[in-house]
């Protein structure tokens, strides 16, 4: 069927970049609406975008066809990159997630793709439906949703997850027993969903509500509020569906943007924390020294700073006093220059993450000269 198939070349115009299923999940057409005509608009704009960017993967460990990536046995067909969207039970209410052929490569896999030449992270967003059903009652969560105390965290995201999408606790127990990692007995699942409702009494009514293709439709908002934002300022990325693929050195800018579309869409302050990896900050070159002219006492602050303020005078004062330009410090903070000039006139302030990294910085810059 592959081979059958290589000739033919795919594009996602021919489907549709605007997709609805009925509730068997079978395409069937609709008519145009504004709403329809503005979902189709907004993905234009954004492949527009996205036709720009390079997205490769190094060829170690990679058998290619004349068509195909074939990783670990697996074939995909890498196209431009171009999203479509797919809504469903004949809603536009319900689905509506984004999809593109990267993310259908298993995680180990989409960490070595290069976008533009550079490696990539994956800020994601944390506990996503559950945080987004905490904010919808007015709640913030506190803590993790999946840890009763009782069983393992494994069983209970698991366990959580496949409860947003039946209709019925038995319903629930059922789906469970069917997979293959599933490890627990029936008494036990029905433990665990008992302990799960009990850790989150303020959404426990959601679950085995089939509330998941609704959250979707809320998560797909928020993702391409997110793209949106991320190429206004001119930040390569692509989403997965609670994360997002952009170059390292944007991955901080990046977090800070999924928090707050979040925050747009629901309407709520900070509903939902984004994860991001440990990422060092660059050395300074071998045998460097911080100037003289460097204030001590300025350092001094900046590794005690009490987040979230930070003083643009002061960034501005240290970065001269370290002889960086401010495209070069906004590199080793992991955001763009335009960021940092903004943050230095006042305008903007820095983010927590681009905080952090400023302050590993200033710590670098102490040890150096010790």
């Amino acid at each position: 069927m592959v081979e059958a198939c290589a000739s033919v070349e795919f594009r996602q115009e021919l489907l549709g970049l605007v997709r609805l299923k009925d509730t068997d999940g079978n395409l069937v057409d609709y008519p145009d609406t504004d709403a329809t005509a503005r979902i189709a608009r907004e993905l234009r704009a954004i492949n527009a975008n996205l036709a720009s960017l390079r997205l490769e993967l190094p060829d170690f460990g990679v058998v290619r066809s004349r068509h195909h990536l074939i990783l670990d046995g697996a074939y995909y067909r890498p196209t431009e990159p171009v999203l479509y969207r797919v809504f469903n039970r004949g809603s536009f209410t319900l689905g509506g997630r984004a999809f593109g052929w990267w993310q259908n490569l298993p995680r180990p896999w989409r960490q070595r793709l290069m976008i533009d030449d550079e490696p990539v992270a994956e800020p994601d967003f944390a506990q996503l439906h559950p945080s987004l059903l905490y904010a919808m009652q007015g709640r913030r969560l506190e803590g993790d949703a999946y840890e009763t105390g009782v069983f393992s965290r494994e069983h209970g995201k698991l366990a959580f997850n496949v409860a947003l999408n039946t209709r019925t606790l038995q319903g629930t127990i059922a789906a469970l027993a069917k997979k293959s990692m599933w490890t627990l007995t029936r008494t036990q699942t029905a433990g665990l969903l008992h302990a799960l409702a009990r850790r989150n009494a303020p959404i426990a009514r959601y679950l085995h509500a089939d509330q998941g293709i609704a959250l979707m439709n809320l998560d797909s908002r928020i993702t391409i509020r997110a793209l949106q934002r991320c190429i206004a300022a001119g930040i390569p990325a692509l989403p997965i569906h609670d994360s997002m693929l952009t170059p390292c050195r944007y991955e901080g800018r990046v977090a800070e943007i999924m928090e707050d579309s979040a925050e747009f869409v629901l309407k709520r302050p900070k509903p939902c924390h984004v994860s991001v990896s440990v990422v060092s900050v660059p050395q300074m070159p071998s045998g460097w020294c911080p100037p003289p002219s460097l204030p001590s006492f300025q350092l001094g602050l900046f590794l005690d700073l009490p987040a979230p303020v930070v003083v643009g005078v002061q960034i501005r004062a240290l970065r001269r006093s370290l002889g960086l330009s401010q495209a070069s410090l906004a590199t080793r903070l992991g955001c763009r220059q335009p960021h940092v000039a903004n943050v230095e006139s006042g305008r903007h302030r820095l983010g927590k993450w681009a905080q952090r990294r400023l302050r590993e910085l200033m710590r670098e810059v102490r040890d150096q000269g010790r």
